[in-house]
């Protein structure tokens, strides 16, 4: 069976994904003119639908083409997906600004001409001022998969397998660089039984598509679309077989009693960015649909899952009144769409935060809510890692006996600790802002300066002695360590640790 498109069209299922998603999404035509702006494209960039929708993109969004941005454009009209990472973006109009990362693919029409783009855009901005901050490793984002995972398998007129490809070694159980196993008859045993086999020794063969079953090497059976043509080289006839695994398309056959299917574009990329996708019902919030990503979240296996009463049993107990009450408080008061932040507790009992989404859809046998849902958890980690690092730093910085003085690049004083008043008897806020070399000793610069090159290579520091002058204008003996913190290779700020040697 084929995808009822024209099914998933008609309920506005597909709509709903996206109006409802916590990533940004965007449509374009072939003239880059928008086509789709979703409600997380309007939190990201500040702009509403009205001022964007039908505009071309580079107009509305000048910095794409700064960035480099209008060349992914370009390759999903070509027919080429591609992965945009680490971008950052400014928009003059409203004054957002920040990182993305983007995954762009093509949009064909039923004759399989690109007639457009989408690209589904996550903000990663909080991410990487939480990485900065702890200067920890950069964020690194979650590695796709090619859009597509079709297996391709060449043979020959007689079914004798030439070539296949990883997709098909994945499929088929089989590991990397393993020979294949033969004749095609080893993977698609019903395949010898098709009239196509006939046809493969006549000149012509239109392409076709059908189901069948496909046999891993473990001799488990894994229901399969194959899609087949054949083709001529010198006198030699071959067959081409473009396979795709259907076993989660199986999964929503059998627990759909209707021809309901999601959009598959929707839910692949959902899996592949680790979002939960659930699908419950309004009241009860017993589960209706559940994909793998939620599954794996959460440590349950699907059926697991939707044998339970309700999704809420999951949520942390003492956030369950809270919930059941935003859920009561959103059914009376008629809002369709709510983003809420809650903790989960795994199989295993660790907890796990996570950002939800919940979209009311209609369904044939009524109102349902469609949930995204998006684990958070290294994030919360993160953050609260940076809070106790920054409350550790503050603590040791107000009450270091030794002087702790904080510049930036140009050597300007950026902050200093009570020590600074205490030994040179010097007010703080009298010299935030000022050069540091104002209360270095004349016949010392020369040596400060040096000292502040030396310290510039992350792997040395510098350690000397340098003489002061404090409030009386006498000279104070010290000893100073100083350190650099980079960023993007570039001096970002320099820290001194002065301590008194002697008063003279």
């Amino acid at each position: 069976m084929e995808i009822a498109s024209e099914f998933l069209y008609a309920t506005g299922l597909t709509e709903k994904l996206i109006e409802s998603s916590l990533d940004g999404i965007i449509g374009f035509d072939t003239n880059y003119n928008y086509t789709i702006f979703n409600p997380a494209m309007e939190r990201i960039s500040g702009m509403n639908y009205a001022d964007v929708i039908g505009r071309n993109a580079f107009e509305a969004f000048p910095f794409l083409i700064d960035v480099g941005e209008d060349e992914f454009f370009k390759k999903a009209l070509q027919g080429q997906p591609s992965l945009s990472q680490d971008r950052h973006f400014i928009v003059p109009e409203t004054g957002k600004t920040g990182a993305y990362e983007a995954l762009y693919s093509p949009l064909y029409d039923k004759d399989k001409r690109v007639v457009g783009g989408f690209a589904i855009i996550r903000e990663i901005s909080e991410w990487k001022q939480t990485q900065r901050a702890l200067k920890e490793s950069e964020l690194k984002l979650l590695q796709l998969n090619q859009v597509t995972s079709d297996a391709i398998i060449t043979c020959n007129n007689i079914g004798e397998i030439l070539s296949w490809n990883k997709s098909a070694e994945i499929i088929f159980g089989y590991n990397p660089g393993e020979v294949t196993p033969g004749r095609l008859e080893a993977v698609l045993p019903d395949f010898k039984w098709k009239p196509e086999m006939q046809l493969l020794r006549t000149s012509d063969w239109p392409e076709r598509s059908f189901r069948m079953s496909g046999l891993r090497k473990n001799r488990s059976s894994v229901p399969l679309k194959v899609s087949s043509s054949s083709w001529r080289f010198g006198s030699k006839v071959f067959l081409t077989l473009s396979i795709r695994d259907l076993t989660e398309l199986t999964r929503l056959e059998h627990q759909a009693e209707e021809h309901r299917e999601l959009s598959e574009a929707v839910l692949q990329v959902h899996n592949e960015l680790g979002q939960g996708l659930v699908s419950v019902e309004r009241h009860s919030v017993k589960p209706l649909y559940i994909n793998q990503a939620y599954a794996d979240m959460v440590g349950y296996t699907i059926d697991e899952l939707m044998a339970m009463p309700s999704l809420l049993t999951l949520i942390r107990a003492d956030l369950l009144p809270f919930i059941e009450k935003r859920v009561s408080n959103r059914i009376k008061s008629g809002k369709e769409t709510d983003f809420t932040e809650t903790i989960l507790v795994h199989k295993k009992g660790f907890h796990i935060y996570v950002d939800v989404a919940v979209k009311d859809i209609e369904t044939s046998s009524g109102l349902a809510s469609l949930c995204i849902v998006r684990d958070i958890t290294h994030r919360k980690i993160s953050d609260e890692a940076l809070r106790k690092s920054e409350r550790q730093f503050r603590f040791i910085f107000e009450r270091a006996r030794s002087i702790v003085c904080i510049l930036d690049p140009e050597g300007k004083i950026l902050n200093l600790n009570p020590a600074f008043e205490k030994t040179l008897g010097l007010s703080r806020l009298d010299w935030i802002g000022k050069p540091f070399c104002l209360l270095v000793h004349p016949g010392d610069t020369t040596r400060l300066l040096e000292c502040f090159k030396e310290a510039s290579n992350p792997n040395d520091g510098c350690d000397t002695k340098i003489r002061l002058i404090n409030f009386k204008q006498e000279t104070v003996h010290t000893e100073i360590s100083a350190t650099v913190t980079t960023e993007d290779g570039k001096v970002d700020t320099l820290m001194f640790v002065i301590r008194l040697e002697s008063l003279k």
